[in-house]
């Protein structure tokens, strides 16, 4: 059979499927374009999960303390005198402590420093760890309940009675919560957590440096955590399998339909037989006409996925630096596995179907 002939015959089994099963046939573009849609979206926030523990590169150090005024005040002596290469973050908090903001809704104040925040911030900067003034950072969420005439860097927010000036917008926190500086922070506020994770992982002997200054402040509750693997974090895993379980459910779902469309179908096929197709020629309409029927699903889904990515723009949870790459992959990954299943559902209507013995 030639091949512009092959491709006109599979064109018209196609159209004919739609006139004669729309409903099926929406339903399984409408199916594949969903869970294409999901695997991008998933795909997206798990590379970024996988992008955020590798660059754990070094170990992190948590002191778990209520401190003192002067416990505060020797920590940052501390901090004055440490040289800041090896240190890549600063969080400090006082854990389930609340405060309120100008509308009176519960947040979390926490003073951070940390080396590189440009992927986070939308607009302004993040404090240096060393201001002592009253500025915050905030997230864009927090925006929405500024003044819409005046910049947002022009404008104040308070915070338990206080006036704060905004310095900059990030992407969305994970919590309802604002950034100080941290000097300020330990000042102003209770304290009981400090986390500090250093851009490499540390030798005994470094490590001992940071423990013979920061045992004379806050005794022994030093605790040191080396980064994690992926494969050794649960929730990865966990979030991971339900992931692939919901997915596996949407495939099986949408080739059971396929199926269902394809036996429909098999007289037709016979037809072929008889006006002169060969036994490569239908098998290859079957298998192009249901992987061009789950692409056209594919397509759709990919294309709603990247439009939904540049609307929503830059999020904390997605990947940012290598997202075209990630979406041709996952793209691509997603056309293998049809392919697969269209050649499995062909195979299975060739042996289940005599379709080259014509009766006279």
């Amino acid at each position: 059979m030639k091949k512009n002939k092959k491709i006109w015959m599979i064109i018209s089994q196609l159209k004919k499927l739609y006139r004669d099963q729309k409903v099926l046939f929406v339903l399984v573009v409408a199916s594949t374009l969903i869970s294409t849609y999901g695997f991008f979206f998933f795909t997206d926030y798990f590379a970024n999960y996988v992008e955020g523990l590798s660059n754990q590169k070094g170990d992190r150090l948590c002191i778990e303390e209520q401190l003192s005024e002067e416990q505060k005040e020797q920590f940052l002596a501390f901090l004055q005198d440490l040289e800041f290469d090896p240190i890549e973050e600063i969080v400090c908090e006082a854990r389930g402590t609340q405060h309120v903001d100008q509308n009176q809704v519960d947040i979390v104040v926490k003073g951070e420093y940390h080396r590189n925040y440009n992927a986070r911030l939308l607009v302004g900067s993040l404090p240096d760890w060393s201001q002592n003034d009253a500025t915050v950072v905030i997230d864009e969420f927090k925006t929405v309940e500024m003044e819409s005439d005046k910049s947002i860097l022009e404008q104040k927010m308070m915070i338990d009675g206080t006036e704060y000036k905004v310095q900059g917008v990030c992407s969305i926190l994970p919590e309802e919560e604002v950034i100080v500086p941290l000097q300020y922070y330990l000042k102003n506020f209770s304290t009981d957590y400090i986390e500090m994770e250093f851009n490499k992982k540390l030798t005994r002997k470094e490590r001992k440096v940071y423990e013979k200054t920061l045992n004379l402040i806050v005794g022994n509750n030093l605790n040191w955590e080396s980064p994690p693997k992926v494969w050794e974090v649960k929730e990865f895993w966990g979030n991971f399998w339900q992931v692939i379980a919901i997915l596996v459910v949407i495939g099986i779902n949408i080739a059971m339909l396929i199926e269902y469309l394809v036996f429909r179908n098999k007289r037709k096929y016979c037809v072929f037989s008889i006006c002169g197709g060969g036994e490569k020629d239908i098998t290859s309409i079957i298998f192009w006409q249901i992987f061009i029927h789950m692409w056209i699903g594919t397509i759709s889904g990919a294309c709603v996925a990247i439009i939904s990515r540049l609307m929503i723009g830059k999020l904390e949870w997605m990947q940012h630096d290598n997202s075209v790459q990630l979406y041709l992959a996952a793209f691509i990954m997603l056309s293998a596995l049809e392919a697969a299943v269209a050649f499995g559902l062909e195979r299975k209507m060739a042996k289940k179907m005599e379709i080259y013995e014509v009766e006279e």
